[in-house]
């Protein structure tokens, strides 16, 4: 275990002229006698004698201990990682070469994390000094372009989304580990030498909220950066935005996942003609708007750097917005070994887990291979999916806390907070927690019930996975029942049952009429009942799935179409499972005597809410249709056929419902055409142009036969 204390790391690039005044600011540091700390300095493929100048600067007042470590591949990214392997303490401050970092910084820096065991990285502000004294009359406006003053008026935890600046800004090892593990794949890298590159602190940010570390801005946290002469000349200013362009091309597409204003467009060529249609249109603006010239230049050369970046790429965009938006793998198997990819994961333990009462929750080992599908062990795991569930989420864990499952199945509870402000996790009490079960509460910032649920299934361990929600109270019994109906039914893949309403208020009159789309009811019409073939599907809340079906799934390298979809009215991902389980030779059953009930909040119960509920169930219904005809009907149509003769019936039937609700005399109200006329328009808007790339991509892996040899398999093996 990685010991407690702060490793400061400078990176340095022919830094013999800017070292002394660094390295005198840190030996001015003073440190409590129980905070140990140490200073790595990282020679990054220097020419000059920034080494030797180091080591005679230290050993005039050898404070604590001096690493130099020799780095011989150029950039910022190699020379952090090569100084983060040489680290011996848990927090990583890197600062760089031209950094006078306060006389507190090692203190400052050590209790914020001491504060928090769930906070990733922190950083401050940070004052510009000047070579010459004097900045430029311009400096005030572009001062943040290098990273210098206040970036925000006060202390606190920054939104989802929102990065640190690079300079000074000091990471946990464990959460590092993560980001430079198997899981990611860091595509900006940094300044190299004299090149101008950037985005790779914002990148290393965003990674960190995508993995639920929380990130921590303190004001009084401060350093003085150096900027010499040369740096503040305008062509230099003019080709530092060139290149914050060529980073955005990255950090929007991550930005997508906190930001649901942003829409990345899909084909390529359609989001480079957008862009290219913004870029006349800013340039025209800036020109008739009353804004310097200088602020001209530098947005231009910002629009510029974004193009010449996309041209490079070109249509290697849409591999890299899939990789970066698709939940894939994380942490899970690597489709060739099948092992998971996770090594030293932010796992939801105990130490992150503050105010809670630590000692109740059960602790999970980060080198703890998960998820393995030829090692699973027999139990259940219950994954509670968290969004806005403060008035519900008591209940939920109340009724947890009188499950028993026989014969001593062990089962655990994972809770998955999936809002960005974590409401669940800040709220938790020590008292709600069941004290019989172990515990493990982590957070999903990636907002959707899919992101919700592969990290529940990332972060469990049994062969059953149990997926409720923060509205749902299950019945006594109902673990127990779970698991005497996967005992009886070994071909059972997924398993759901009774869902009764519970309404917060009296629900309008109306209501009743459309219950179902609440996935509340009854899901049969027998005591037990295969329902492979009649319903075809289970509703999610509630639905019990056998590990194997994710875990072939995702090893067979399964994209799951729901991804884009991030609202928490409907999600596709219940239809997607339910597949899955069929492809893979299983049954889908509905157990009458598994019982539950689903708190129905009173926003849902408006008439407003069930407008957009159905535009969104017309939305889901794509992918289902695509498996259905390709798979179930084995239907041969080309795909640019299928997916036009499904938006002109989809126009035709909007077309229809339009018709008939304006020749019907009766309120808009619990108007059936009504709301079908929003189903088929929340289809055409999934069968338009911009879809494209995601519905070929969804029906490319259907006619691939990409389940065939796992149908195979679980056919022999049941046979």
């Amino acid at each position: 275990m990685t010991p407690e204390g702060v490793s400061i790391i400078i990176c340095c690039y022919n830094s013999e002229s800017r070292i002394t005044d660094t390295l005198k600011h840190v030996q001015l540091q003073k440190v409590s006698s129980g905070i140990p700390w140490e200073v790595i300095l990282v020679n990054n493929a220097s020419t000059d004698r920034t080494d030797v100048v180091a080591s005679e600067v230290w050993n005039t007042n050898p404070i604590t201990e001096l690493k130099i470590i020799d780095e011989p591949k150029p950039g910022l990214t190699q020379a952090r990682i090569c100084g983060a392997k040489n680290a011996r303490y848990s927090i990583l401050s890197f600062i760089d070469d031209d950094n006078w970092i306060a006389n507190d910084w090692v203190v400052r820096v050590y209790s914020i994390f001491e504060r928090d065991k769930r906070i990733g990285a922190c950083g401050g502000r940070i004052e510009a000094v000047h070579e010459n004294e004097i900045a430029p009359e311009w400096f005030p406006e572009f001062g943040e372009s290098y990273a210098t003053g206040t970036p925000f008026p006060e202390s606190g935890y920054l939104p989802a989304g929102i990065c640190l600046w690079g300079a000074g800004i000091s990471i946990r090892s464990q959460a590092w580990d993560k980001i430079f593990s198997a899981n990611h794949t860091l595509r900006l890298s940094g300044r190299k030498g004299k090149q101008l590159t950037a985005g790779e602190d914002a990148e290393i940010c965003m990674l960190l909220h995508i993995e639920g570390y929380r990130l921590w801005y303190d004001n009084e946290l401060f350093l003085r950066h150096f900027i010499p002469a040369q740096r503040l000349e305008v062509r230099n200013l003019i080709k530092m935005h060139e290149g914050f362009g060529q980073a955005e091309l990255v950090l929007r597409i991550y930005r997508s996942l906190f930001d649901q204003t942003i829409y990345i467009r899909s084909p390529w060529w359609m989001e480079l003609f957008a862009t290219l249609k913004y870029a006349v249109r800013a340039n025209f603006s800036k020109r008739v708007k009353s804004v310097s010239q200088l602020k001209r230049q530098t947005e231009l050369a910002f629009i510029k750097g974004y193009l010449k970046q996309f041209l490079t790429v070109n249509s290697g965009f849409d591999q890299m917005r899939e990789d970066i938006l698709r939940p894939r793998a994380f942490g899970i198997e690597n489709p060739d070994t099948g092992i998971p990819a996770t090594h030293t994961a932010y796992d939801g333990s105990s130490d992150l887990l503050s105010p809670l009462n630590r000692e109740r929750i059960n602790p999970v080992s980060t080198n703890v291979v998960r998820n393995t599908s030829s090692e699973i062990t027999e139990g259940i795991s219950l994954v509670i999916c968290c969004y806005n569930g403060e008035k519900t989420i008591k209940s939920c864990l109340d009724s947890l806390k009188k499950q028993t499952p026989l014969n001593n199945l062990p089962w655990e509870i994972v809770i998955v907070d999936n809002n960005p402000k974590e409401t669940i996790t800040r709220m938790l009490q020590p008292s709600w927690i069941p004290d019989h079960v172990p515990v493990n509460i982590v957070t999903e910032k990636r907002e959707g019930l899919l992101h919700a649920k592969l990290k529940g299934y990332q972060e469990s361990k049994y062969s059953l996975i149990a997926y409720i929600e923060d509205d749902i109270i299950l019945k006594e019994n109902w673990l127990s029942k779970v698991q005497q109906h996967f005992t009886s039914f070994p071909d059972c893949g997924i398993l759901g049952g009774n869902n009764f309403p519970l309404y917060m208020i009296e629900p309008p009159v109306w209501m009743y009429n459309y219950i179902q789309q609440l996935a509340v009811g009854v899901q049969g019409t027998e005591a037990i009942e295969d329902v492979t073939n009649s319903r075809g599907f289970l509703w999610g809340a509630g639905m019990v799935i056998r590990r194997q079906v994710l875990s072939d799934a995702i090893r067979n390298g399964f994209k799951f179409a729901d991804s884009r979809h991030r609202d928490h009215m409907v999600s596709g991902v219940n239809n997607e499972f339910c597949w899955l389980a069929r492809i893979s030779g299983y049954r889908l059953y509905y157990n009458k005597e598994l019982e539950l009930t689903h708190v129905i909040n009173a926003h849902r119960m408006s008439w407003i809410n069930m407008q957009q509920l159905y535009r969104k169930l017309g939305s889901e219904s794509i992918s289902t249709d695509f498996f259905t005809y390709y798979y179930l009907q084995k239907k041969k149509m080309p795909p640019a056929f299928l997916l036009l003769r499904m938006y002109i019936g989809s126009t035709i039937r909007l077309s229809n419902s339009v018709v008939k609700y304006l020749l019907e005399s009766r309120r808009k109200v619990d108007n059936i055409h009504f709301l079908m006329a929003w189903y088929y328009r929340g289809r055409m808007r999934e069968l338009g142009i911009l879809n494209l790339t995601e519905n070929l991509s969804i029906i490319r892996q259907l006619k691939l036969h990409t389940y065939k040899k796992i149908t195979e398999n679980q056919k022999s093996l049941k046979g």
